[in-house]
């Protein structure tokens, strides 16, 4: 049910917290227990990197408005 949840928030930003780390940025695949985020980086140059996340880690997702 999860997974399904996930797979609809495709293409939205969002918020995953797992143990270690807050991760924001736009949800860009969920499949096979992982699920990936580009994150954007502010700072002297903006920079994208991608953020791959087991399913099973995330405490919560937070879908921004």
């Amino acid at each position: 049910m999860f997974n399904e949840v996930l797979n609809d928030l495709v293409t939205h930003n969002i918020q995953v917290a797992t143990d270690t780390t807050l991760v924001e940025g736009l949800l860009v695949k969920s499949q096979s227990g992982l699920i990936e985020i580009v994150e954007s980086i502010t700072g002297y140059e903006n920079q994208t990197r991608l953020v791959i996340i087991p399913i099973v880690s995330i405490n919560f997702v937070r879908v921004e408005a």
